[in-house]
């Protein structure tokens, strides 16, 4: 809540969206979004990915697991 009562907006991207890390990216770039919420395995894909940069993304807040190192 302190981001929408400083300004923020929420965005939420649609279901087929959300299903692709690199469309994901792709929206959220297309958004400028500059932070976002992911489960930890989509982040998990999202990094194993070559699509972050150029992103606007300053921070990323993930949940429900441990996040694994991705090579």
């Amino acid at each position: 809540w302190p981001a929408l009562l400083a300004g923020a907006r929420l965005l939420i991207p649609d279901e087929d969206t959300r299903k692709s890390p690199v469309d994901l990216v792709e929206w959220l770039t297309r958004t400028g979004a500059t932070t976002s919420f992911m489960s930890t395995p989509l982040l998990e894909a999202v990094l194993a990915g070559d699509t972050l940069p150029g992103s606007p993304l300053r921070s990323v807040i993930t949940g429900g697991d441990a996040l694994h190192a991705v090579d």
